[in-house]
């Protein structure tokens, strides 16, 4: 069983490299610091997510 789950899990690979890639991109956009930006103290609000799609990988 651990086998399967190992061989199936590395097929994956690609994946997780660009997932990696994309969150070092956003943590770098996050922490970036302008002078000219604002801080705010606090912040209330709603987050709508559109057109956004995802699947499985399918092995052929």
């Amino acid at each position: 069983m651990a086998r399967l789950v190992v061989s199936q899990s590395s097929s994956f690979a690609p994946y997780t490299s660009k997932a990696k890639s994309f969150a070092v991109s956003v943590f770098a956009i996050l922490d970036r610091n302008d002078e000219s930006s604002v801080t705010l103290d606090s912040v209330k609000g709603e987050i709508e997510l559109r057109h956004i799609s995802f699947k499985y990988p399918v092995q052929t």
